[in-house]
């Protein structure tokens, strides 16, 4: 169960006003909610999660940033699209940071947007200015098998995705509300989550969650050719030193990273520790400022 509901961070419905959207004429590209003024960052929301799910990030930032919120196909009410959900959020941020004219916008990801960010910049080198990962993973299934490899843990990740599409309507309910504690601590913030998951299409969800389990990024972290930040939670269940040895030792082969581990939350930094994740963020999109062990910044409350 402590690995559905790492993986399942549940998803939110497109239920929050937006005072803009950032569109081109041309009819092929993505419309994301666009708010505040400065450097473009790119937001994009874990599994089955809304754009949402940064509501109190960009209410703390946005006088220092301009902010673009990525809705993933499937995710949270918005419909799905033929084939795998991950590959086709890839597609559409290429194709947005193209026809809204941003000039190597920095991207926020978390979870499975962590995920998104890494293939991106893996992808297209020089799309991205730089990537701050939010408790992710370049394999999740290192999760609960060190030793994992996509071949070893393939059999696992089938059956965790059969299951999410064969289980009926009240036992996926059941199940996400148990998961969201697991994911956050806060109740506002698990109620969210649960409402963010059952609004979310369960084939797409399934997708999403096999390529996670099934896909090893280790090995393209040299490509990856940009300031990376990894940001990571600890609590009374993943005790700090083994998030460290998990997350450092993961992203070992990134030559440009960073780590700040923030104290007392859990999956959701941005519903847990609000204040401690803006100041995070904040100090990754910046120039370097800030402590760069990432202990001053977890500390303070």
């Amino acid at each position: 169960m402590k690995t559905l509901a790492t993986l399942t961070a549940a998803a939110a419905l497109l239920a929050f006003a937006s005072p803009a959207f950032a569109a081109d004429a041309a009819a092929d590209c993505p419309v994301y909610q666009v708010e505040g003024t400065g450097p473009d960052v790119l937001l994009v929301p874990g599994l089955a999660s809304s754009p949402a799910a940064y509501d109190g990030l960009v209410a703390a930032l946005k006088d220092r940033y301009r902010f673009h919120r990525v809705a993933v196909a499937g995710f949270a009410g918005k419909p799905a699209v033929a084939g795998d959900p991950i590959d086709a959020a890839e597609a559409d941020i290429v194709r947005y940071v193209g026809c809204a004219h941003l000039d190597a916008p920095a991207l926020v990801g978390h979870s499975l947007g962590g995920f998104i960010g890494q293939e991106i910049a893996r992808d297209h080198r020089g799309l991205l200015s730089r990537l701050v990962i939010v408790d992710a993973l370049p394999f999740y299934s290192l999760i609960f098998n060190p030793g994992a490899t996509p071949q070893n843990v393939a059999p696992q990740a089938a059956a965790m995705a059969a299951g999410l599409r064969a289980m009926d309507d009240a036992a996926f309910a059941a199940s996400q509300a148990r998961t969201a504690i697991m994911l956050s601590a806060a109740p506002e913030g698990q109620k969210r989550i649960i409402g963010w998951s059952i609004a979310s299409d369960r084939g797409a969800m399934a997708d999403a969650v096999h390529k996670l389990m099934t896909t090893d990024l280790r090995g393209d972290l040299p490509k990856l050719a940009l300031p990376v930040t990894v940001l990571y939670a600890t609590n009374a269940f993943v005790p700090p030193e083994r998030a460290k040895a998990l997350f450092e030792g993961a992203y070992a082969g990134l030559p440009d990273v960073r780590f700040i581990p923030v104290a007392d939350s859990r999956h959701f930094i941005m519903f847990d520790q609000p204040e401690a994740f803006a100041r995070a963020v904040d100090a990754s999109l910046g120039d370097g400022q800030g402590d760069g062990q990432g202990g001053r910044l977890s500390d303070e409350r």
